[in-house]
């Protein structure tokens, strides 16, 4: 599956040497399109001290491949660190963020040989002009979503416990969305919260796209992140998380 898509490469700081890798048609947890890093790619022997706190997922992963020897230090590029094996990572930008020891966004720092960046050979629709989303997750029914789970998973969520499933899909129109919401809330919520979960919904669903920002607020800071990929439903134990965007 890897052959559908040529070969990137990220040139690593300070003139540092070539990582390599293909964007494979499989999906990570969070939704996004895993990424593979070819064995022989080079890495940042150091992490940003940030890194740890900001990215917990990624800083994880990276620790993992160190520990068990997929990431040793390298003999060809002196002072750089270099994988043993093909690693496939949740997206392109934990594979990114492996190979540079800090934030990265995969989709514009993984390019081709001539240039172009990975986000080209995503579906164009998914890369088109720009929004940027608030999203609220900080008191989710008295849960903060966005430590316990937005930051450390990498996703957005939304509440529709009692949402039906037979019906519901991405890019519904919102007439239809609110047909639903009428007959499944009506027992449990007023007309205006009604209201404005029609509105939430047909913007999660429908509006919001691969591409577009989102930011959010937890503990007094702000927090901004890109969509990755398209909504889905997943079962939610507390219910407060029933549909999901991945995140970068």
């Amino acid at each position: 599956m890897a052959d559908e898509y040529p070969e990137f490469q990220l040139r690593l700081p300070h003139g540092g040497p070539l990582a390599h890798g293909r964007l494979l048609a499989e999906r990570g947890t969070n939704g996004s399109q895993k990424f593979m890093l070819l064995a022989g790619c080079p890495a940042r022997t150091e992490s940003v001290p940030s890194f740890a706190v900001r990215h917990p997922s990624s800083y994880g992963l990276r620790q993992q491949l160190i520990n068990d020897g997929s990431l040793v230090q390298s003999a060809k590029w002196p002072g750089w660190l270099e994988a043993t094996r093909d690693i496939t990572c949740n997206s392109p930008s934990s594979a990114a963020e492996v190979v540079m020891g800090h934030a990265t966004n995969g989709f514009r720092s993984w390019k081709t040989t001539d240039g172009h960046p990975l986000g080209d050979f995503i579906a164009q629709e998914a890369w088109g002009p720009r929004r940027t989303w608030l999203v609220r997750g900080s008191n989710v029914t008295g849960a903060d979503l966005v430590k316990a789970m937005w930051l450390p998973e990498g996703r957005v969520t939304l509440a529709a416990t009692r949402l039906r499933r037979e019906g519901v899909k991405q890019g519904m129109s919102k007439d239809a969305l609110r047909g639903f919401v009428e007959e499944d809330y009506s027992s449990t919520s007023s007309y205006n919260q009604r209201m404005r979960l029609v509105e939430d919904l047909h913007a999660f669903l429908s509006r919001m796209k691969p591409g577009d920002g989102v930011c959010t607020l937890s503990g007094g800071r702000l927090y901004v992140g890109e969509i990755t990929g398209e909504a889905v439903r997943a079962d939610s134990g507390d219910g407060r998380s029933n549909l999901r965007r991945p995140v970068e």
